[in-house]
Formats: structure tokens, C-alpha cells, sequence
């Protein structure tokens, strides 16, 4: 159910666009850091071999944040950074999930069958029906199935295994929402699967008559405003202990990586009136799930025009053995499908962060199908079935010229990974592991065209108000620095977002 006092629905704001926000932002250049996934156990890399170019963004509207998405841009908080893929010593792939052709692997289904057994009184928490591993949750972090000290939540012994192998995962290739798929049965996933009706079937909200009445649990999941709470911080200061080691974790770091959004909310144009639990806007969300009351998890996702887009997921260690991101990764699937499903134009991806071939922990991403990677040079999508063999080969492939492919660097296949394996790492652009870096750049990127160069846009706020010209026109353009982080900026914004995004050079 979406938390907010707006429950009016206008049936002509359904096909009525909004107008645009600006979009707003100040490039910080390019950056040089410490490696959180090639480093050993519970550290980063020694030396500063990842590279990326930064921006803090004042907002953003949703759409523009697609396209940057869709040039390989990622947010954490208000800061906004792109990978430098060629250079980099573990390449960061955007990978996204077609949910309009996905159907659930075996192993999926069940996760969801056992979750919503213990829900309504018929099966133990984390029961084993054939092995279902622990593996990496949707928004990149560790996860199983709930194990609990409290009989009375888990119903009994964890019974999981393999922590963290991610073998279970199956590749499927097709779904429905609810109905049959004309495609061929695959042998890995039902192609006649009603994935939004099954991960509803155990919902409070969803449940009538006597079975509402005597069910075990009163499980609900809500989607609310990316607001802080005391209750969302000490899930997540449970979670980085008890899971990431990691209990230096403060209030104002939780505010500014999980909280804070630049994005600009704005009325998705829905063709048919959505049912209440559906979101009305694209933006940033918390979806929180409870049991009995008790928040156990909650991911942090953004709702965009095109898209889903996984932040990052956390959730009560003693419910490890419920495999709550699994189970959190099939609900924003299913999200996306039913936004859809109301004819909301484009909708049709999970955006799961980045595929990173090198970090185990990462490998599971692959494993929803049909998923596909962002080619680094030509921003096209590549089938993870063509991508990966190349990757087993190379550490830096651009998926449309692979004779530009690099060798691995030595020492540095299937790593562990030693730090926080997020979709999204938080960052810090005042961290001592980052250092400005001029020459971190790609010779790779392709350049933007004249056309769109002098339509990018630099601004100033005065008083309140957003003074704009044309970069070319600017007295920034007359400073070699700043006309190259502009030029810059722009290039790897592209020639879309490029057009949108005023830039506050400093």
C-alpha cells in the first residue's frame, strides 16, 4: 500500500503529462579510489585502481535520471557517478531484467510457496524442501531465509545451506502477470506462473474472509516516501553489524546515502485508475515489510519511467533463513509488471545496479533472465548468455567491438570481494580513499556532438532564482579547467541527459 495523504485519483492527470522538472547539477571531476570488491576479506584494495566521474545532483527529474541510468550513471544519495569501466580494476556493468519476459526459476517459486506457507500457518520458517542456498539479495546484499532465536517468527531450525553460492538461481527466460505466456515452456521456470497473485496471496491487505481471520502472521508490504525514521535506522544498524561486520554507522551517513533523493516526483500517466497499493508518481520509495508489526526488512528502490531500480536492500538478521532477498528481488519484479499491467507507458525493467563478473557475490544478478548488460562505448544491451563467456576472458569488454577486449588483470578472477557488496556502495565524496584525479579519464567514451555541446546549459543561483546560458556563451567556457569538466560532464551524460541536466560548474 503506498503511505501518503494523496489517495485522489483525476482520470484526465492519466493521459495529461506532466511538465518536466529541471534538473540540476554541480560535476565534481573525475575520482581515483580504493576498491571495496578486489581487496581482501572485510577491506579495500590497497591502491586507488577505480575510477569514476562524479556529480552531486540538486535534483534530477525522474526521466533524466533514466537516461543516465542508461548510460551507466548510478546514484548514491544525491551523489551521482559513473563507472570508468576501461580503466577500472573490477568493471561495473549496469544490468537490467526484462520483467516482461521473466518467469520464475523453480528455485524462486520456492522461496515464495515457503514464505507464504509460514504466513498463513502451513510450513516452518526456512524450511528446505531440496536446498535453497543463501545467496545475494537484489539489492546486492548477502541474504537467506529468515533464521530467528524466536520459535514464535520462525517456527523452527534453519535448515538453508550453502551460504552465499548462489547456485539455486535459475535462468528463465519468459512470464506473465498472471496469465499464460504463449512462449515455449522453458524447463527452468513455469511459463503459466502468476508471480503478482502469488507474492499477493500471503499479503494482509490482499487476504478476505476466514483466512484473514486465522492466519498465522500479519504480513504487509507498503511502499512510503524515502523518508527518515528511527525504526529504518536501528534495521539498518542491525543489519551492517550483524551482516557486514560494520557497526560505525551513524545517523546522518544513514539520512544522506538511504534517505536523501534528488529525484523529483512526478505523476506516472497511468492508462486505467491503479489499484491503491500501486505507486501514483515515479521517484524514490521505501518498500518496508512487516510481519506481526515489526519492520523486517526494506529496500530502498527508485520508480522510474522506464523502470524499477533496485538501491539497496536491508533486513532483520533473524530473519537470514527466509531469504528475504530473493523474496525482495521477485516483489520489485512484480511491481514493476503491475505498473505496467495499468498502462503506465514504458514500464517494462528491473535495473538490479551493477554486474561486477569478478565479485562472486555479484554473479547471482545473471541468474534472473532475461537479463542483459550495458555495452560501455555504444550503450546498447547485450543478452547475458553472449556477455558472459567474453567476461570469463577478459576483464573489460565492450560487448559490440570485442577485439577492444582487455586481459584480466592478474590476481584478480571470481575475488570474494571484500567490502559491502550493495547494489549501490554508499560514497562518500569527501572520503580519504578518494583523490581528484584529471587524468582518470576514458579515451573510450565517444565524444559529443557540436549540436548537442551547444545546447548543454551551466546556471547560477542567485537569491533563489536559477539564472541560465549557454556553456559556450559562459565565462566558464573561457577557463580551461571548467570548460573541460563541462565538456566532460556533458560527453558522459550523453547527448540526452546532456540537454537536461544544468550544470553548476564551480
Amino acid at each position: 500500500m503506498i503511505e501518503d495523504d494523496d489517495h485522489d485519483y483525476v482520470n484526465d492527470q492519466m493521459v495529461e503529462q506532466e511538465e518536466e522538472p529541471f534538473s540540476l547539477a554541480q560535476p565534481y571531476g573525475a575520482r581515483a579510489s580504493t576498491c571495496g570488491y578486489c581487496g581482501p576479506p572485510g577491506a579495500r584494495s590497497l591502491a586507488r585502481s577505480s575510477f569514476t566521474f562524479g556529480l552531486d545532483a540538486v535534483q534530477l527529474s525522474c526521466m533524466a535520471y533514466q537516461q543516465m541510468i542508461d548510460r551507466g550513471w548510478r546514484r548514491s544519495g544525491t551523489y551521482c557517478y559513473k563507472p570508468d569501466l576501461s580503466r577500472s580494476c573490477c568493471p561495473q556493468y549496469t544490468i537490467r531484467l526484462d520483467v516482461r519476459q521473466f518467469k520464475p526459476s523453480r528455485s524462486q517459486r520456492k522461496v515464495i510457496y515457503r514464505f507464504n506457507r509460514f504466513i498463513l500457518g502451513d510450513g516452518e520458517a526456512g524450511e528446505d524442501h531440496g536446498g535453497e542456498g543463501n545467496n545475494a539479495g537484489p539489492a546486492g546484499q548477502p541474504e537467506g531465509g529468515p533464521s530467528s532465536s524466536k520459535k514464535k517468527q520462525t517456527g523452527g531450525k534453519q535448515k538453508s545451506k550453502n551460504k552465499n553460492k548462489g547456485k539455486d538461481f535459475t535462468p528463465a527466460q519468459d512470464a506473465t502477470i498472471g496469465t499464460t505466456s504463449s512462449a515455449a515452456p522453458s524447463t527452468t521456470g513455469s511459463p503459466s506462473f502468476p508471480l503478482v497473485d502469488e507474492l499477493h496471496s500471503a499479503e494482509y491487505a490482499f487476504l478476505q474472509g476466514e483466512v484473514k481471520e486465522k492466519v498465522a502472521h500479519r504480513y504487509e508490504v507498503t511502499l512510503e516516501p524515502s523518508s527518515f525514521t528511527e525504526e529504518k535506522f536501528q534495521l539498518y544498524c542491525s543489519y551492517q553489524k550483524n551482516i557486514h561486520n560494520d557497526d560505525d554507522k551513524s545517523r546522518q551517513g544513514f539520512k544522506r546515502f538511504l534517505c536523501e533523493t534528488p529525484l523529483k516526483r512526478q505523476r506516472i500517466p497511468y492508462a486505467k485508475p491503479p489499484p491503491a497499493h500501486l505507486p501514483r508518481e515515479y521517484g524514490s520509495y521505501h518498500q518496508m515489510y512487516r510481519v506481526d508489526g515489526e519492520l523486517i526488512a526494506m529496500g530502498v528502490i527508485d520508480v522510474l519511467p522506464y523502470c524499477t531500480s533496485s538501491v539497496y536492500l536491508m533486513y532483520a538478521p533473524q530473519w537470514e533463513a527466509h531469504s528475504l532477498g530473493k523474496l525482495s528481488a521477485v516483489k520489485e519484479i512484480a511491481l514493476a509488471q503491475e505498473i505496467s499491467s495499468y498502462g503506465a507507458p514504458g514500464m517494462g525493467y528491473l535495473y538490479m545496479g551493477f554486474y561486477i563478473h569478478t565479485c562472486q557475490k555479484m554473479r547471482y544478478k545473471a541468474q534472473y533472465a532475461p537479463s542483459f548488460l550495458l555495452d560501455p562505448e555504444e550503450y546498447s544491451w547485450c543478452p547475458t548468455e553472449k556477455a558472459l563467456p567474453l567476461l570469463d576472458k577478459h576483464r573489460y569488454v565492450p560487448f559490440s567491438k570485442p577485439t577492444k577486449a582487455t586481459k584480466p588483470m592478474p590476481g584478480n578472477q571470481a575475488a570474494e570481494g571484500g567490502g559491502n557488496d550493495a547494489t549501490v556502495e554508499p560514497i562518500d565524496v569527501h572520503d580519504d580513499d578518494m583523490s581528484d584525479n584529471e587524468d582518470a579519464t576514458s579515451s573510450s567514451e565517444p565524444q559529443l556532438s557540436d549540436e548537442a555541446l551547444a545546447g548543454v546549459q551551466v546556471g547560477q543561483i542567485r537569491g533563489g532564482t536559477i539564472y541560465t546560458v549557454p556553456a559556450q556563451r559562459s565565462l566558464h567556457w573561457k577557463n580551461s579547467y571548467t570548460r573541460g569538466l563541462i565538456t566532460r560532464a556533458a560527453t558522459l551524460l550523453g547527448e540526452e541527459a546532456s540537454q537536461k541536466v544544468i550544470l553548476l560548474p564551480p
